[in-house]
């Protein structure tokens, strides 16, 4: 079976190969094949979509870890709450909101999953004042990271608790706010 070859940037079928590659002689480059799109581009252009394919995977593999962390979640958490997942935004990856009962403040947590070499981080986001906060390690100017997902619920519980004064994280602070 033979494949044809066309150049994607000019159209032109190439039946030439220089050193053994695909060679446009139209446009004077040698072609690869995008395994993305079934194209026929330059190398140049190939190195230029590479890092667009790899942040695009990333971000359906947030959206898989989500999906599969929200059972455990859901029964994780405390009466009243329930999960969400959200969409990306602005290029971001998928994250699993977990939600508390209504109440004076309107906040929310979020677990964002495993990415770029991270485990699972915490965030949590303040409707009203439209502030999001990462949760660090303590003493550090370091986002938290929790390895499976009971640890990164049980921060995101207690953040919110802490945040809304409504439980045992809110009065365990003593000293003067950092």
């Amino acid at each position: 079976m033979t494949t044809t070859i066309v150049c994607a940037h000019c159209g032109t079928e190439s039946t030439t190969r220089r050193q053994g590659i695909p060679w446009c002689a139209n446009c004077g480059i040698w072609l690869v094949r995008d395994e993305v799109t079934a194209e026929w581009i330059s190398f140049a252009e190939h190195a230029h979509r590479q890092p667009r394919y790899r942040e695009l995977e990333a971000i359906a593999q947030t959206g898989d870890a989500a999906t599969a962390a929200q059972p455990t979640v859901d029964a994780l958490l405390p009466a009243g709450w329930h999960s969400s997942i959200a969409e990306p935004s602005h290029g971001g990856c998928f994250t699993l909101d977990l939600h508390p009962p209504a109440g004076p403040v309107d906040l929310y947590a979020y677990l964002v999953p495993p990415v770029g070499g991270y485990d699972w981080r915490v965030r949590v986001y303040n409707h009203s004042t439209g502030v999001c906060r990462t949760l660090f390690t303590p003493a550090t100017a370091t986002a938290a990271t929790y390895r499976d997902v009971p640890e990164a619920v049980t921060a995101a519980i207690a953040a919110v608790q802490a945040a809304t004064g409504a439980g045992p994280a809110a009065t365990a602070r003593e000293g003067p706010t950092p």
